[in-house]
C-alpha cells in the first residue's frame, strides 16, 4: 500500500526493474542459490556415503556378535557333556545329537515294555529312513551302544552307561532320529519328550517274562543273584526259579509304564500284531498305523519278513512255546505279583 501511494518510489522501482543492474542482481542471486544447492547436494552425498559406511560397519559388528552368541550357545549346549566320554555330532546350527543329521522333521521315542519288540520296531523305523541313536534311555542315565558289537552289547551293557539324566539326554535325539527305553509314565518324562512322536509297545506278560528269562541266560546278564539258576536243566524249573528272583522287580517296573496306553498322542502297538501272530491283516493294519503316526509313506508288505531276518541285540532265532516253560508254580507267582492285572490293563484277556 505504501508503494502505491508514493508515486515517485513506484517510478524509480519500475526504472530499476528495467535496468541492467536488476538483471545482474537477479543473475547473481540465482548463481548464489545454485551454489547453495550444489553445496547441499555435496553434503547430502557425503552424508549418504557416511550412512552406507556406518551401516556396513554395523552389519559386520552384527555378524561378529551373532558368531560370538552362536559359539556361546554351542559351548553351553556341549558343556553338559564334558567329561562324559561321549561322541556327539553337530548339525549346521551347532546343535549336538547322537547320530548323523536327518532331513525328516520328526523326533521319535520307542517306549516299550521289556521284550515287547523294542529292536524289532527299531529295524522297521530304520527302513522308513529314521536314524537310530543306538542308545537305550533311562531316567537317570542311558546306555551308549554305538560302535559296539552284539556280543559287547549283551555282555558288557553296564560298562557303556552314561550318567546323564533323561531331561538332558533326550535333547540329543535330533530330527529324523529315534531312541528306545523302558521309561515310566511320569510327568518329567513326558515333559522331556515334548514334541516327539511316541510309540508304546506292549506284549502278553507271560511271554514277555519268558523272553526275558531266555535273554538273561546270556553271559553278563541276570547275574545279580548268582548264576546257579541258569544251570538248571529243566525248563520249567529254571523258569519258576527265575521268577522267584526277578518277577517282583520286573512287574513293578511294568506297572509304571501302563499309563502310556492312554496318554494322548501315543501310538500303542501290540507285539503279537506287528509280528504277525494275530494274522497278516492285523499286521498290515498295525504297519499302516505306524506309518501314519510317523508321517511317512506306507511300507511294502514284505518289510516285516525282511526285518525278521535282521540280527539285533536281543533277537532270538528260536521260537519257543510257553507250555514248554510255564508251570503251575510259575502261574501262581504270576498271579501273586500282579501279572494278570497288568495283562488286563494292557488289553489281554485273563
Amino acid at each position: 500500500m505504501h508503494v502505491l501511494r508514493n508515486s515517485n518510489f513506484l517510478k524509480k522501482f519500475i526504472r530499476y526493474l528495467r535496468s541492467e543492474k536488476a538483471l545482474s542482481d537477479l543473475t547473481n542471486k540465482i548463481a548464489s542459490l545454485s551454489r547453495e544447492v550444489e553445496l547441499l547436494s555435496a553434503n547430502q552425498a557425503a552424508a549418504d556415503e557416511t550412512r552406507v559406511a556406518v551401516n556396513s560397519s554395523l552389519a559386520k559388528i552384527d555378524e561378529k556378535l551373532i558368531k560370538i552368541i552362536e559359539r556361546s550357545r554351542v559351548s553351553d549346549a556341549l558343556s553338559e557333556y564334558y567329561g562324559k566320554d561321549l561322541c556327539l555330532y553337530l548339525d549346521s546350527q551347532g546343535i549336538p545329537s547322537l547320530a548323523f543329521a536327518n532331513s525328516h522333521p520328526n523326533r521319535v521315542m520307542i517306549l516299550s515294555l521289556p521284550k515287547a519288540g523294542t529292536y524289532f520296531v527299531a529295524e522297521i523305523l530304520k527302513t522308513m529312513g529314521f536314524v537310530f541313536s543306538e542308545c537305550h534311555f533311562g531316567k537317570y542315565s542311558f546306555t551308549d551302544f554305538r560302535f559296539r558289537s552284539k556280543a559287547e552289547m549283551v555282555a558288557n551293557a553296564f560298562e557303556y552307561r552314561k550318567d546323564i539324566p533323561f531331561s538332558t539326554s533326550s535333547q540329543l535325539i535330533g530330527n529324523g532320529q529315534f531312541g528306545v527305553g523302558h521309561l515310566a509314565h511320569q510327568a518329567a518324562n513326558i515333559a522331556s519328550m515334548h514334541g516327539m512322536k511316541l510309540i508304546f509297545l506292549r506284549r502278553e506278560q507271560r511271554m514277555s517274562l519268558l523272553s526275558l528269562m531266555r535273554f538273561y541266560q546270556n553271559e553278563g546278564r541276570g547275574e545279580e543273584y548268582g548264576v546257579a539258576w541258569k544251570d538248571l536243566k529243566d525248563n520249567k524249573k529254571r523258569m519258576s526259579t527265575f521268577l522267584k528272583l526277578y518277577i517282583d522287580d520286573r512287574l513293578k517296573g511294568h506297572k509304571k509304564m501302563l499309563g502310556w496306553i492312554d496318554e494322548p498322542g501315543v501310538l500303542s502297538l501290540a507285539f503279537e500284531d506287528l509280528s504277525g501272530e494275530n494274522g497278516v491283516n492285523k499286521q498290515k493294519d498295525m504297519l499302516q498305523r505306524l506309518c501314519r503316526h510317523l508321517d511317512t509313506v506306507d511300507l511294502p508288505p514284505d518289510v516285516i519278513d525282511n526285518v525278521k531276518q535282521t540280527e539285533t541285540k536281543t533277537r532270538s532265532k528260536i521260537k519257543v512255546q510257553l507250555n514248554d516253560y510255564w508251570s503251575p508254580e510259575s502261574e501262581e507267582l504270576f498271579a501273586q505279583y500282579g501279572g494278570k492285572a497288568i495283562n488286563r490293563a494292557l488289553g489281554y484277556a485273563e
